[in-house]
C-alpha cells in the first residue's frame, strides 16, 4: 500500500473520476434520479476540495512561492495527466498491435478532420461531401507543399472564414522562419481542445520517465520554463507570466528569466525543448553573473541591464524579494561564474528533469550542453510542428540521454502520412501511412489537421525500430536543408554526424555550426578557387584555435558520413571543404542578426540553420571568424594580380596628378603596372587554351579588361550603391551629386539657359525650374538635336541620335555625344561584367573567359534627313572585337533577321563550348530556336561540312559568305553529338543545357511585358538560370540587378543612384497621377510608380515605364517592371493594362494546361471596322499564339475571359453589369507573331529588330488584320 501523501491525492483524484464517470453513466442510462446526481457531484467536489487543500498546506514551505491559483492550475493538470493521459497512451498501445487497429484509428481521425471542414471553401473544392474513407481522401486531395496551397493560406491569412475549418479565424500559428520564410496557419480556440488529449499524453509520459529515472517529480512545486510557453492562466512560472509576455527584447527576456530562476532555491523542472534556447541562457548567466547574483542579493532587477520602461519594472521587482543567502550559496558553487559545470543540477539539485530536444539539427548543441546539465535526465516528450502532432516518445524506459529521441506515431488528432525519400530527399513512392513503414527507410511526413490537409512538413524521420506493427523512429534532417554544389545531395545529418566524429577526434565541444555552398560563400568572401566545395563555420567552446591539420578532418568525416561526397571527392568533382572558425559568441549574434531581420522569426522556437542560404547571415559569421583563409587556386592569382596592377596605374595617376613625381617615377610605375597586367593575362591564356576554345588573343584581352574593371571599379561601385542604401540621406546626397554632375555639364546649353541652370544649386532649385514632360512637350528642343544642332542639351554637336524600338509607339529619337556615350556605355559593361560573373559563380556555374553567344541582328547604318546617323541603343552594346561565336563580319553586314538567325545558330553551335548566350529580348530567343528547329538539318550540314549552306544564303554576298566559311572547319563529331541530343530537331527541350552544359547562364528579361514569352522559353533553356542585369533604356539607366534571383519570378531590381536622375511620380491603377515625384528612398512598398528621367540628354522626362515596389533593402526600395503606362485598353471606363493582359494569360494557360508563346489584344472599335462586324456590345479581343498544334474549342476560349474576371476586380465588376461583354478570343497558327514582326518592320523601317517588343495592345488596323489572315 503506498503510504506517500502524493499517493493518496491521486487515489483521491481517481475516485472523483470514478464518482464523475457514475454519475454521467447514470444520467444516460436514466437510472438516477436528480436528487441522487446532485449528491454524486457533492461528493465529488468536496473530496476534491479536501484534496487540493491538504496537499496545498503541506507544500507551503519558505522555499515554494507557488500562489493558490498556480496549485490549482497544476492539480487540474495533474489530474487530467493521470486520467485522460493514462487512458491516451493505454489506447495508443493497444492500437499498435494491429495495423488494422492502427488504420482504424487514423481513419476516425481523418473523417472527423473531413467532416468539420465539409463546407469549408477548402472542402467544397476538394468534394469532401463525397469522401467516405482514406482513399476518397486520397484521391481529392493531392500531397502538396505550404507554397501550392497559396490561394487557401491567403484567405486564412486574411481572417476569412470558413477557409479551412468552419467559422473566423481567431489566431494564426507561426513556425519559427529560421529555416525559410515564415509559414502561418490558422487557429480557433475551440479546436485546440483536439490538442488537449495530445498534450496530456505526453504530459503523462514525461512523468514517467522522470519516475523510472529515480528522480520523481514533486507535485505542486513550480515550473520554470525557458520557452516563452503561454499559459492562460494561473502562476505556475518562477518569471511571472504578466508582465513578462510584455518584455520582447531577447537579451532582456533572458536576463530576466536568469534572476527569477536562480533566485528560486527549488524548481519542478526545466522546459526549454531547443538546445539552442539553453545554450543562450547559460551564455547570458556567464556574461551577467555578477549583476545576475547582485540583483538576487537586492532582491529587484537592474534597470541597466534590463531596459524596460520603469512602470514594467517595478511590476516585476515586486515579484521579488532579497536573498544574500541564496546569492551567497550560488557564489560559493561556481565563483566567479565563469565555469558553470554541472549548473543546473547544482543550482537546483532536486530537479528531476529537463525538456530537451536532442535529436535531428539539435545534436551537436545538445553535446555541447551536457557539461551545464551534469548527471540530470533530458526528455524530449513529442515531435510536432505548427502543422500538427507526429510522433510521441513513449519509450520511458530508454534513459540513455546520449542517443536521439526515439518516437511512436501519432495516431490523433493530426492524421500523418509518410512519403517515401531517398538520400537525396527524392520522392521514390506514395504515400503510406503508419503501419506500412519499413525499418530503415526514410519518410518526409504529410500531415492532416483542422487547419491544414495533406501539407509536406519537410521533415524527414527513419524508421530504427518497429514496436508489434508500429514504427520507432527519429528525426533525421529537414528535406530543404541540403548542400549542393554538383550532383550529390548532402543533408544536415550528413553535416551533423561529420561535426560530432570530428569534434570527438579531436577531444573539443563544438558548440554551433553551419554551412554554405561555394557559391554563395566566394561573393561574399572576395574569393574565388575555381573549383565546387563547401564552406563550414564551426564555433567551439574555448579558446582552442583550430590548426590547418584539424580543419582537414571536418573534411575526413564528412567522406565517412556521406558516401555520395566521398565518391565526388575522389573524382575531383568537389573539392577540399573549406572550415573556417568563428570567435566565442558567434552564432548568438548571428542568431540576434536574424532576427533583427526577420521579424517574423520567433525567438523561443528558433533553430540554427545548419545550410545558409542568405549573404547577410554569411557575412555576420565571416565578420566573427578567428583566421583568415589564404586564397590558394590560380584564377585568384590572377585576380591578385590585377588588383595589384590597378593599384599601380592608381599611383602613377595620382603621382602626374600631383606632379611631385620625376619622369623616372612615372616610368617605373608604368613598367611595373604593364609587367603585372601582362604576366597574368598571359599566363591565364595559355592555361584556357584547350582544343574547344577558340577565343583568340585580342579577344581574351578584352575579356580579361572587363574582367579587371568588373572586380575592381564595378565591385566598387555595387559596393558604393549598397553603403547609399543604408540610409535616406546618402541616398539623397548621391542622386543630388548625380543631379548636378549632369545641370553643370548643360549650364551653357540652349536648355540650360532657358532653364537657370546657372541658378540651380540643389534638387529643389532643379525641380522648381524644369517641369515634369512628355516627350512630345519637348518638340521644341526634340526638333533642334534632330537636326543636328550644337549645344542643345550638352555642349558640342551631337555625333549620333539614339532611336527607341518604335513597337510601343513612334520612334523617339535622343541625341548623343560620343565621349559621353562611351562612358555610360563603359560603366554598364562593368557592372554587367560583375554582376553575371557573381550571379555564375552563385549557381555552381562558374563564368569562364570563352566566345559570347550574341543573339542579335544590328541595323544598318543609316542618316536622316539632315545628314545625323540614327542608330538604336543595342548597336552600341557591341564591340568590334573578336569575342562573339558569330564573325563580326556577320554582324556589320548582315541586316536581314531570318538570314542573321541561321548564321548566329550554324555558328553558336559549332562551338562544344560559349561564355554565355547574350540576348536580353525573349522573341528575339524564340526566333533563334525556330530558326534552328525548321532549319535542323541544313544547320549539321553545315557544322559537319565547315561552311555555310549558299543555297541557304542566297541574298548574302558571295565574297561576305567565303570570309564567314574561313572561321569554320569540319566537326563531324559535333554534328553527331548534336544529332544524338535532338534528334530530328522537332523537339529541343532543355536546347541550351544539353548543346552547352557549361553555359552558366542566359542574359535574358523576362518580367513586364515578357513574361508570357519567357514561360514559353523555359522547355528550351532547361535548368541554366537566366537573369536581367539592369533596367535600361534609350532615356536612361533606372535599376541594377543585385538580388540575382533566378528563379520563374519577375526580377526584382535596386535604384541606380549614378548616370541618371531619376524620380517616380505615385499612380494608381488605371495610371492616373497621385501625387508629386518622389526620390528613390522615399517611396513605399506595394505602390505603383511612373519613372521619369534626368540624364546627359532628357530632363525630367516620362519615360511611360511603371514600376511596382515589392520590398525594401534598408532605405532603397526593391522593385519590379510592372507595365507600360501606354498599352491600356478602355472600352467602357475601365482601364485594363499590359500587366492585368498577362496575368490573365498567365492563369488561362495554366488552367489549359498548354504554352502560350505569345499575345496581344484589341478593342472592339477597331476590330469591328475591320471585320465590318457589329455585337452591339463592348468587348475586348485577344490573339493568341499556342506552342502545339491544339486547337481550342469554344469552351476553352471562355476561360480566358473567366480569367480576366478573376484577376482584374474592375473588368469583373463591368461583366457582370453588362457593361462589358464576354472577350473574344482569336487563336492563331503557329509562327503568326513571327509573322506578324515582320510585318511591323516592313511597315515601318524605323522598328529597331535588335530592340523588338512585341506591344500587348494593338493599335493600327494593318497589324490586327496580319493577325487575322492567320487565325485558325
Amino acid at each position: 500500500m503506498a503510504q506517500s501523501y502524493a499517493t493518496v491525492l491521486n487515489l483521491i483524484s481517481a475516485g472523483c473520476v470514478g464518482l464523475i464517470a457514475t454519475a454521467v453513466a447514470a444520467l444516460l442510462s436514466s437510472q438516477c434520479s436528480l436528487y441522487g446526481l446532485g449528491f454524486l457531484g457533492i461528493i465529488c467536489s468536496a473530496a476534491t476540495s479536501i484534496a487540493l487543500t491538504c496537499q496545498y498546506l503541506r507544500q507551503m514551505r519558505p522555499c515554494n512561492t507557488l500562489s493558490w491559483n498556480g496549485f490549482i492550475q497544476m492539480a487540474k493538470t495533474r489530474l487530467l495527466t493521470a486520467t485522460l493521459g493514462r487512458y491516451s497512451v493505454w489506447n495508443l498501445k493497444r492500437a499498435y498491435r494491429s495495423g488494422s487497429r492502427m488504420l482504424a484509428m487514423q481513419h476516425i481521425t481523418l473523417m472527423k478532420h473531413v467532416a468539420r471542414s465539409r463546407k469549408t471553401v477548402f472542402g467544397r473544392d476538394h468534394g469532401f461531401a463525397e469522401i467516405r474513407g482514406i482513399e476518397d481522401f486520397r484521391v481529392r486531395v493531392p500531397v502538396r507543399d505550404y507554397a501550392e496551397l497559396d490561394k487557401y493560406n491567403q484567405l486564412a491569412y486574411r481572417g476569412e472564414p470558413n477557409v479551412f475549418f468552419p467559422g473566423r479565424v481567431e489566431f494564426l500559428f507561426k513556425t519559427s522562419g529560421t529555416t525559410g520564410k515564415n509559414k502561418t496557419f490558422p487557429g480557433a480556440r475551440r479546436f485546440l481542445k483536439d490538442f488537449a488529449t495530445a498534450f496530456l499524453a505526453t504530459k503523462f509520459c514525461f512523468e514517467e520517465f522522470t519516475r523510472k529515472s529515480g528522480r520523481r517529480n514533486e507535485f505542486g512545486v513550480p515550473t520554470g520554463p525557458l520557452s516563452k510557453f503561454v499559459v492562460s492562466r494561473g502562476d505556475i512560472l518562477t518569471t511571472p507570466v504578466e508582465p513578462f509576455q510584455r518584455v520582447h527584447d531577447a537579451k532582456a527576456a533572458f536576463y530576466i528569466h536568469a534572476v527569477f530562476a536562480l533566485w528560486h532555491d527549488r524548481i519542478g523542472d526545466v522546459s526549454a525543448f531547443y538546445p539552442t534556447t539553453l545554450s543562450t541562457f547559460i551564455r547570458c548567466v556567464i556574461d551577467n553573473w555578477d549583476s545576475v547574483l547582485s540583483d538576487i542579493e537586492r532582491g529587484r532587477l537592474s534597470a541597466d541591464k534590463v531596459g524596460i520602461e520603469p512602470e514594467l519594472l517595478a511590476v516585476l521587482n515586486s515579484h521579488l524579494s532579497p536573498k544574500p543567502a541564496r546569492a551567497a550559496q550560488l557564489r560559493a558553487l561556481f565563483g566567479d561564474g565563469q565555469d558553470l559545470s554541472g549548473f543546473f543540477e547544482k543550482a537546483w539539485p532536486d530537479i528531476p528533469c529537463v525538456m530537451l530536444a536532442r535529436s535531428g539539427s539539435f545534436q551537436s548543441s545538445y553535446r555541447y550542453l551536457r557539461k551545464y546539465l551534469g548527471n540530470l535526465p533530458t526528455f524530449g516528450s513529442m515531435l510536432s510542428g505548427s502543422e500538427g502532432f507526429v510522433g510521441i516518445n513513449i519509450n520511458v524506459k530508454e534513459v540513455d540521454c546520449n542517443v536521439p529521441e526515439r518516437y511512436n506515431p501519432m495516431l490523433s488528432p493530426s492524421f500523418v502520412e509518410f512519403v517515401p525519400v531517398d538520400a537525396g530527399g527524392s520522392d521514390v513512392g506514395e504515400a503510406k501511412l503508419a503501419h506500412e513503414l519499413e525499418v530503415g527507410g526514410l519518410y518526409e511526413t504529410v500531415l492532416t489537421s483542422f487547419k491544414c490537409f495533406r501539407v509536406r512538413s519537410g521533415d524527414v524521420i527513419r524508421i530504427v525500430a518497429m514496436d508489434r506493427c508500429a514504427p520507432v523512429f527519429e528525426l533525421s534532417h529537414r528535406k530543404s536543408h541540403m548542400l549542393s554544389v554538383d550532383a550529390e545531395k548532402t543533408t544536415e545529418n550528413a553535416l551533423q554526424s561529420c561535426v560530432l566524429l570530428a569534434a570527438e577526434r579531436l577531444n573539443c565541444h563544438v558548440i554551433d555550426f553551419s554551412a554554405a555552398e561555394c557559391f554563395l560563400y566566394e561573393p561574399v568572401a572576395g574569393t574565388c578557387r575555381g573549383t565546387k566545395y563547401y564552406a563550414l563555420f564551426v564555433e567551439l567552446d574555448g579558446d582552442r584555435r583550430l590548426a590547418e591539420d584539424d580543419k582537414q578532418l571536418f573534411d575526413q568525416t564528412l567522406r565517412e558520413s556521406s558516401e555520395h561526397y566521398d565518391q565526388m571527392r575522389v573524382g575531383g568533382r568537389i573539392d577540399t571543404m573549406q572550415v573556417l572558425q568563428v570567435k566565442l559568441g558567434a552564432f548568438a549574434a548571428l542568431r540576434l542578426q536574424m532576427m533583427r531581420r526577420n521579424d517574423g522569426i520567433s525567438e523561443f522556437q528558433f533553430k540554427m540553420p545548419r545550410v545558409l542560404r542568405s549573404e547577410d547571415s554569411l557575412r555576420c559569421l565571416l565578420d566573427g571568424c578567428l583566421l583568415a583563409s589564404y586564397m590558394r587556386t590560380y584564377e585568384e592569382l590572377l585576380n591578385l594580380a590585377t588588383a595589384a596592377a590597378a593599384l599601380l596605374l592608381s599611383g602613377l595617376a595620382f603621382a602626374m596628378l600631383q606632379l611631385s613625381g620625376g619622369p623616372l617615377t612615372f616610368a617605373a610605375f608604368g613598367v611595373l603596372a604593364t609587367l603585372s597586367v601582362t604576366a597574368a593575362v598571359v599566363s591565364q591564356y595559355l592555361r584556357l587554351q584547350q582544343p574547344c576554345n577558340t577565343l583568340g588573343w585580342r579577344g581574351f584581352l578584352m575579356l580579361s579588361l572587363l574582367k579587371l574593371l568588373g572586380v575592381t571599379w564595378a565591385r566598387y561601385s555595387v559596393w558604393d550603391l549598397k553603403r547609399a542604401y543604408k540610409s535616406g540621406s546618402a541616398m539623397r546626397a548621391k542622386q543630388q551629386q548625380t543631379l548636378m554632375q549632369l545641370v553643370e555639364q548643360s549650364r551653357e546649353t540652349i536648355f540650360g539657359q532657358d532653364h537657370g541652370f546657372a541658378e540651380v544649386r540643389g534638387i529643389e532649385d532643379f525641380r522648381a525650374r524644369v517641369p515634369v514632360r512628355n516627350y512630345n512637350e519637348l518638340d521644341k528642343y526634340n526638333q533642334l538635336a534632330y537636326r543636328g544642332e550644337p549645344d542643345v542639351y550638352f555642349k558640342g554637336q551631337p555625333d549620333c541620335l539614339f532611336k527607341t524600338s518604335g513597337t510601343t509607339g513612334k520612334n523617339k529619337t535622343f541625341s548623343v555625344i560620343r565621349p559621353i556615350a562611351e562612358r555610360s556605355l563603359m560603366s554598364i559593361f562593368m557592372l554587367v561584367y560583375y554582376t553575371r560573373e557573381l550571379l555564375a559563380s552563385r549557381h555552381g556555374r562558374q563564368y569562364k573567359l570563352k566566345r559570347l553567344f550574341v543573339v542579335r541582328n544590328l541595323p544598318k547604318d543609316r542618316q536622316n534627313e539632315f545628314g545625323v546617323p540614327i542608330a538604336p541603343l543595342t548597336k552600341y552594346f557591341h564591340t568590334p572585337v573578336d569575342i562573339y561565336t558569330t564573325p563580326v563580319e556577320a554582324f556589320k553586314k548582315i541586316h536581314d533577321a531570318d538570314t542573321g538567325f541561321y548564321v548566329h545558330s550554324v555558328f553558336a553551335l559549332w562551338h562544344e563550348q560559349i561564355g554565355e548566350v547574350n540576348v536580353f529580348f525573349p522573341t528575339n530567343l524564340i526566333s533563334l530556336v525556330r530558326c534552328v528547329s525548321s532549319n535542323w538539318d541544313s544547320v549539321l550540314s553545315d557544322i559537319e561540312n565547315g561552311k555555310l549552306s549558299a543555297e541557304k544564303l542566297k541574298d548574302v554576298d558571295k565574297e561576305l559568305l567565303s570570309l564567314l566559311n574561313q572561321y569554320l572547319s569540319p566537326k563531324p563529331e559535333r554534328a553527331a553529338q548534336l544529332r544524338s541530343l535532338f534528334g530530328d530537331g522537332k523537339d529541343l527541350s532543355g536546347f541550351f543545357e544539353k548543346a552547352w552544359p557549361d553555359v552558366p547562364f542566359v542574359m535574358l528579361a523576362r518580367s513586364g511585358s515578357f513574361e508570357s514569352p519567357y514561360r514559353f522559353l523555359k522547355k528550351y533553356l532547361g535548368n541554366v538560370p537566366t537573369f536581367c542585369p539592369f533596367i535600361i533604356s534609350t532615356e536612361g539607366l533606372f535599376g541594377i540587378n543585385l538580388n540575382l534571383e533566378t528563379d520563374d519570378r519577375p526580377e526584382t531590381y535596386h535604384p541606380f543612384l549614378s548616370g541618371s536622375f531619376v524620380e517616380f511620380i505615385p499612380i494608381d491603377a488605371d495610371g492616373n497621377d497621385l501625387g508629386e515625384p518622389l526620390l528613390a528612398h522615399e517611396l513605399k512598398v506595394g505602390q505603383l510608380y511612373e519613372t521619369v528621367s534626368t540624364s546627359f540628354n532628357c530632363f525630367r522626362l516620362r519615360v511611360g515605364d511603371v514600376i511596382k515596389v515589392t520590398k525594401m533593402d534598408g532605405c532603397a526600395p526593391v522593385f519590379e517592371i510592372s507595365h507600360r503606362k501606354s498599352h491600356v485598353l478602355a472600352v467602357h471606363v475601365e482601364k485594363t493594362t499590359e500587366k492585368s493582359l498577362q496575368n490573365c494569360v498567365a492563369l488561362a494557360a495554366r488552367r489549359l494546361g498548354c504554352e502560350i508563346v505569345d499575345f496581344s489584344a484589341t478593342d472592339c472599335f477597331l476590330y469591328e471596322s475591320i471585320t465590318g462586324t457589329s455585337k452591339e456590345t463592348k468587348f475586348y479581343i485577344i490573339f493568341v499564339e499556342l506552342d502545339s498544334s491544339r486547337v481550342l474549342v469554344e469552351d476553352e476560349l471562355l476561360v480566358f475571359d473567366k480569367a480576366l474576371r478573376d484577376s482584374l476586380e474592375d473588368y469583373n465588376l463591368f461583366r457582370s453589369e453588362g457593361d462589358i461583354d464576354t472577350m473574344t478570343v482569336v487563336q492563331v497558327q503557329p509562327g503568326a507573331f513571327g509573322t506578324l514582326r515582320r510585318r511591323m518592320m516592313e511597315l515601318n523601317p524605323d522598328i529597331s529588330e535588335a530592340q523588338f517588343k512585341m506591344p500587348r495592345v494593338l493599335r493600327l488596323a494593318e497589324h490586327v488584320e496580319c493577325l487575322l489572315e492567320q487565325r485558325l
